[in-house]
């Protein structure tokens, strides 16, 4: 008896230890470079006359953020409708790069434009590449210029793929960056702290405040500090998998995310899958944190699920994230947030889209984001009340029986949103 009272001891004590150490680590991961406010981005993407990247950004707007009409590329009053952004002279060029082309990505990119498109086919992409600068980590595509990158058939078949201490992708202001899986990149194994944001960040993507990812499978990528698939930045209708930070923000860290999928990813310390990030109609789910925050820690949240992430000590779905309109255990302070069971398809199966009773659906707040992760619209009237209302999380439910838009076609039937920069199914169940 007296030898399990002191196991038990034991036991409290080494807990005890291990959240002290915890929160002394959180004040650490406090210390974190501010997130450039939207108006300043999109201010940053005028000077460079990124129209592109700027409309696809402004997606990631909160329903009360409201801008100026100079910020927004014109002159006047508030406005809080679509951007009005100005093209870029000269007139851009579309350069094609075939299949086994003799020339790597790099090279293309060099000779390319300010404003120009290269559309890449499909392939693997794992030669070539730069330093961004001398104490910088090798990078296999350096995109130092605004432009849109962009692939002929998706992620699927098309694939940015880094290697040992080889980052895939850095991304300046401007950048576009779609259809891509990116994978298998890393940070320098070790450096000094001074280069913790820099060199030893972004293990798939490294971004300045203006880049933007579309459509892209980030997968497989570990940083040594922060983001293990992508640092800084912005995000739009991508997935997150199977990536690793060492330190803290598995999937990203200090970038906006917008109608994606965060799942399995892995972090050393706080935020198994996103750090310092402002998420946006997102999945985040199954990511790990050894320590607090298995799903996100810090930032902010609206419309999103943080359900079945995992910690070894506490805080197993999110830790210090301001949060309105979120699905989560335990239920977040703030407006319209709920903790109820998402309802999804299939969780063993990986299938994270809500089934017809889910509560996800029609619960969310008005949203700037024009479609969910596959390429539906939004926002529909998921429930058929009469009144649509966008859903919880990356994916928007069809109803089949209701017709959103009064045009007298189902939902159902509508056609997706057409571009290259959706996918064009629902995940397999």
């Amino acid at each position: 008896m007296v030898g399990n009272k002191a196991l038990m001891k034991m036991k409290f004590s080494i807990l005890f230890l291990g959240l002290a150490a915890s929160f002394a680590f959180a004040q650490e991961e406090k210390d974190f470079p501010p997130m450039t406010p939207m108006s300043d981005v999109l201010q940053i993407l005028q000077a460079v006359q990124a129209a592109g990247a700027a409309v696809t950004i402004s997606e990631l707007r909160g329903p009360d953020c409201v801008f100026t009409n100079e910020a927004e590329f014109g002159g006047g009053g508030p406005l809080r409708g679509p951007l009005y952004v100005t093209t870029m002279p000269p007139v851009p060029r579309t350069i094609y790069v075939p299949k086994n082309s003799p020339d790597t990505l790099q090279m293309i990119i060099d000779r390319a434009a300010p404003g120009d498109e290269i559309v890449v086919a499909p392939g693997t992409y794992d030669m070539g590449g730069r330093q961004i600068n001398q104490e910088g980590t090798a990078t296999r595509v350096v995109i130092d210029k605004p432009l849109t990158l962009r692939s002929e058939a998706g992620p699927e078949l098309t694939i940015i793929e880094g290697g040992p201490s080889t980052r895939c992708i850095y991304m300046t202001n401007g950048v576009q960056v779609i259809g891509f899986t990116i994978t298998g990149g890393e940070t320098m194994k070790e450096g000094p702290e001074g280069n913790k944001f820099t060199a030893l960040s972004g293990g798939g993507v490294w971004s300045e405040p203006g880049g933007v990812l579309v459509n892209c499978t980030v997968i497989s990528n570990t940083a040594l500090w922060y983001g293990g698939g992508l640092y800084g930045g912005n995000a739009v209708r991508c997935t997150f998998t199977g990536n690793t930070a060492r330190r803290s923000g598995g999937a990203a860290s200090g970038s906006r995310l917008g109608s994606c999928l965060v799942q399995y990813n892995r972090a050393g310390r706080f935020g198994g899958g996103t750090l310092h990030c402002e998420l946006f109609n997102c999945t985040v789910t199954h990511n790990r944190a050894e320590q607090m925050g298995g799903g996100s820690a810090f930032g902010t949240a609206q419309n999103t699920v943080l359900h079945h992430n995992q910690t070894l000590l506490s805080d197993h779905n999110f830790y210090d994230v301001t949060m309105s309109y979120c699905c989560s255990r335990p239920k977040g302070y703030g407006p319209g947030n709920i903790d109820a069971e998402p309802g999804f398809k299939n969780t063993d199966q990986g299938v994270f889209n809500p089934m017809y009773n889910s509560a996800l659906i029609d619960a969310g707040t008005n949203t700037f984001l024009i479609a969910d992760l596959i390429g539906t619209v939004r926002v529909l009237d998921g429930n058929n009340n009469k009144h649509a209302r966008a859903d919880i999380g990356a994916y928007e439910y069809i109803n089949p029986l209701a017709d959103s838009d009064g045009n007298g076609i189902p939902d159902r039937e509508e056609p997706r949103v057409k571009s290259n920069s959706f996918r064009g199914e629902h995940p397999a169940e």
